[in-house]
């Protein structure tokens, strides 16, 4: 690759770290747009003296950071690395954001301009696959999916996990390129603000399209279902139309959820009084920004597709 995204002021990073309780850094890599890594260490965290659950992911032990500076004493030149950059990428990027924060880094919000893989991904080629806002492949499958060799690799490393992110963050930009013509001649921060706009724009779009639409009741063998476009209308008990379809079918799921099936998923066993309150439901359509429903949507989504996620 050799293009105006090989350039030193895009920065990729990624982080490993101990328990949730403290989320202490113990490994940072940071690559930038030429693809060379241009930090890594390992860091004795000060608080947390073992992390078993996240150990058995990143495989770092509390002896190998055993004699590895803090986090705070090479803070200075981590901080540099940032400054450096008027792009910032990641996979789950503001997961490594908090992190780092927590622990001091300190970003220009008003200069600097995020990007997230996982996002960009989606604008690209998740739409074409036909996947919703929020539910990308892991990075492992993603990265696969565009050509990263993993052979040599090791997933969960921080240097191999920014190395794979890197990589397709510029092998998704060139593509993106190929489709936008207009942005010949701009410069870097302008294209890759102009990305972020449009992921913006499909976004708001796919959330305007669950805009009024009816969700039927259905009557199954074994209990209910709800369902948007019916096969067979005349296994429909009730219909409700609604103003925000997948906040619908959250809500109607958390009504309804002790009443699930044993070994269904999201088929309940209702009274007549469940009848009644589902053609009582109804909601307002809000944009992700105003509304904590997404959030909890796709805090769901990962619990129930964890592998799916990074």
């Amino acid at each position: 690759m050799n293009s105006i995204f090989n350039s030193p002021r895009i920065i990729c990073f990624d982080t490993e770290m101990t328990n949730p309780r403290h989320k202490e850094i113990l490994e940072l890599s940071i690559f930038n747009g030429e693809y060379r890594e241009v930090f890594h260490e390992y860091f004795m965290p000060v608080l947390s003296k073992t992390w078993t659950k996240t150990e058995q992911v990143h495989h770092i032990s509390p002896e190998m950071v055993a004699d590895k500076p803090s986090f705070e004493s090479m803070l200075s030149e981590i901080q540099k690395v940032f400054d450096s950059a008027s792009v910032i990428v990641g996979y789950d990027l503001h997961n490594d954001i908090e992190s780092t924060e927590k622990w001091g880094v300190v970003y220009n919000r008003d200069k600097q301009i995020y990007c997230d893989v996982r996002e960009i991904y989606w604008l690209i080629r998740g739409r074409k696959e036909g996947l919703v806002y929020g539910t990308t492949p892991n990075l492992i499958d993603c990265a696969r999916n565009l050509g990263f060799d993993w052979s040599s690799e090791t997933a969960h490393c921080a240097s191999s996990d920014t190395k794979a992110t890197i990589f397709c963050y510029l092998t998704l930009m060139e593509e993106f390129m190929t489709s936008h013509d207009e942005l010949a001649g701009s410069s870097l921060e302008e294209i890759v603000k102009f990305c972020q706009d449009k992921i913006y724009e499909e976004r708001c779009n796919e959330f305007a399209n669950r805009v009024n639409t009816d969700i039927y009741l259905i009557k199954k063998t074994d209990g209910y279902c709800i369902q948007t476009n019916p096969e067979d209308e005349s296994k429909c008990v009730a219909k409700i139309r609604v103003n925000d379809v997948n906040k619908a079918k959250y809500d109607i799921s958390k009504m309804f959820s002790r009443r699930t099936v044993p070994g269904r998923t999201k088929v309940w066993k209702l009274r007549t009084s469940d009848i009644e309150a589902f053609l009582d439901y109804s909601n307002t359509y809000t944009t992700m920004e105003d509304s904590m429903y997404y959030a909890k949507l796709f805090n769901a989504a990962k619990s129930l597709v964890g592998s799916f996620f990074k």
